[in-house]
Order: C-alpha cells, then sequence, then structure tokens
C-alpha cells in the first residue's frame, strides 16, 4: 500500500508468462495514497522513478502455507532507506537493462543486494 500520490509501480505486462525472457513494454502506474496493489510477484516490477520525491509503502508478501518455507528470509524485515536519491543518465539505462537481464540479477546478484549493510561496496551500490 502505497502512502504517497504519484509515480507507484512499473510493470512489465505478462513477464510472470514469459519467464526468463521479457517481451512486454514497461508500464508505469500511478495513483493517489492508499493505493494497493496484488499480482504475482514472479511479474517483472519495480517501484517507478519519482525526482526523487519521498517515498513510503507497506508491502505484504502473501503465499499458500505449503510455500512459506520459501520466504523465511523475508520474515521480519523492516527496510528503510534513507541513502541520498540522485537521477543521472547512466542510471535511467541501467535501470532499464535490468529489466531486459533480469534473471542473472535475481539470481545471482538479488541475495547479496538483500543483505548489504555497507553502501560503500561495489555490491552495496547496485
Amino acid at each position: 500500500m502505497y502512502k504517497y500520490d504519484g509515480a507507484l509501480l512499473s510493470v512489465c505486462p505478462g513477464s510472470n508468462q514469459t519467464y526468463p525472457f521479457v517481451w512486454s513494454s514497461i508500464v508505469n502506474i500511478t495513483g493517489k495514497s492508499g493505493t494497493a496493489f496484488l499480482f504475482d510477484s514472479d511479474l517483472l516490477h519495480a517501484g517507478c522513478l519519482n525526482n526523487c520525491n519521498k517515498r513510503e509503502l507497506i508491502q505484504y508478501k502473501l503465499c499458500h502455507k505449503d510455500d512459506l518455507h520459501m520466504l523465511y528470509h523475508l520474515q521480519n524485515v523492516n527496510m528503510n532507506k534513507s541513502e541520498k536519491c540522485t537521477t543521472s543518465y547512466s542510471q535511467n539505462i541501467i535501470r532499464k537493462l535490468s529489466y531486459y537481464f533480469e534473471m542473472p540479477i535475481n539470481y545471482i546478484l538479488y541475495p547479496l543486494m538483500i543483505k548489504r549493510e555497507n553502501t560503500n561496496s561495489i555490491i552495496g551500490r547496485i
């Protein structure tokens, strides 16, 4: 549930059915504070670029009880990202490329990114 107005979520419709390839274009969704989405987490998605405006949201994970063991690493995770926001042309290119190279990013880099503690390292900056 988003707690701000404006650009909320970027998705690639149908990407959960074409994994590991992405054939659809990026769709940006805007809305009002209080907007919530329920979608298959295999759908390629990311927070919209919002020109460094403050973002605050609450995220819930829903799954079948037989799949709960697959989400153990997300239990009791509370994120508060307060690093300085910057936008640049190169960051926009990297963001677009990340959609097309989603599989290696999610399976190789994401486990490293979720545990990042030091944003001064290469992995921390990714």
